[in-house]
């Protein structure tokens, strides 16, 4: 799959983005190791896995998530930056919400 864009909505981390399929149901699932990284701001590794139920179309489809972030400022009131997958390049800063 590939991420298409990042961004927060509230206590949510949204992540638009595309796979191929379209016969079968996709789910993803996104896991953290509930570690920060000594940085400032914190910096976090979240993973997105991708069930793709055995999907062999070729149908491109686009889909958003909602990531809930509220674990992520249980033990920080600070602005985080999370890294997506490994992908340093791109790392999202997030604040906390209200």
């Amino acid at each position: 799959f590939e991420i298409l864009e990042t961004y927060q909505d509230g206590q949510f981390l949204m992540v638009k983005l595309a796979y191929t399929g379209g016969c079968n149901e996709h789910f993803f699932e996104a896991s953290w190791d509930e570690r920060y990284m000594k940085s400032l701001p914190p910096q976090v590794n979240v993973t997105l896995t991708h069930v793709n139920n055995d999907d062999a179309c070729r149908a491109r489809v686009e889909k958003e998530l909602a990531l809930d972030l509220k674990k992520l400022f249980l033990n920080t009131p600070n602005n985080v930056e999370v890294i997506l997958n490994g992908n340093t390049e791109k790392k999202i800063l997030v604040s906390p919400f209200e």
